[in-house]
C-alpha cells in the first residue's frame, strides 16, 4: 500500500478534466510498475498516482503542471512512466526512440506529438512541471529495449525504454 497526498489530491480535483478513482489506478500497470522501487528509495513519501486518456491537450497539460507546481513541496518529484515504441522491430524502435528523445530534449510541449509513446500526455505534464521548476534539459539515464534485455534483437514486436531526468547542465 502506499500513502497518498491528500491535499494534491484535492487540488487536482478543482480541474475539470481530472477524475479521482482508485478502480482507474489498479488497473494501469505503468503507475503501480514503478511504485515499490519509489516506496523502497523514499519510504516516507506520499503519493498522487495519475493516468492519462487520450485527449489531454497541451493547454490542460500545462494546467495540471501548474497545479502541481503550486501544491507539491520544493522537492517534491514528478515521475512519468510510460513504454516508448510498441510492436516493432529493435531498429524500427531504436529510429524512433532518437526521434523521440530528440522531442524531449528540444522541451517544447508541442513537439511531443511526434513521440513514440504509450503516454505523450504523462511526458508533457512532467516536462511542463520541470520547467516550472527550472530544472534543465532532457538527460538521457539509459535506453534499451525489450528484445536487448532478452538478448534476442530478432524479436518482431519489442517495446522501447527510456530513463532519464530534466537537469540542469553542469
Amino acid at each position: 500500500m502506499y500513502a497518498v497526498d491528500s491535499p494534491a489530491v484535492a487540488a487536482l480535483q478543482t480541474l475539470p478534466f481530472v477524475r479521482v478513482g482508485e478502480e482507474v489506478i489498479r488497473q494501469e500497470h505503468s503507475v503501480l510498475h514503478p511504485l515499490p522501487f519509489l516506496q523502497q528509495q523514499f519510504p516516507k513519501a506520499r503519493y498522487v498516482l495519475i493516468t492519462f486518456r487520450g485527449g489531454l491537450n497541451v493547454q490542460a497539460a500545462e494546467q495540471l503542471a501548474q497545479t502541481l507546481d503550486q501544491t507539491l513541496a520544493a522537492d517534491d518529484l514528478v515521475v512519468a512512466s510510460v513504454d516508448f515504441s510498441h510492436a516493432t522491430t529493435a531498429q524500427v524502435a531504436q529510429d524512433w526512440d532518437a526521434q523521440s528523445l530528440a522531442a524531449l530534449q528540444a522541451g517544447e510541449l508541442a513537439g511531443l506529438t511526434s513521440v513514440h509513446a504509450d503516454s505523450p500526455q504523462a511526458l508533457a505534464v512532467a516536462m511542463a512541471f520541470a520547467k516550472l521548476r527550472h530544472a534543465g534539459t532532457f538527460q538521457v539515464l539509459d535506453q534499451s529495449t525489450a528484445a536487448a534485455v532478452q538478448q534476442d534483437l530478432s524479436q518482431p514486436n519489442t517495446t522501447s525504454y527510456i530513463t532519464g531526468v530534466w537537469a540542469k547542465q553542469p
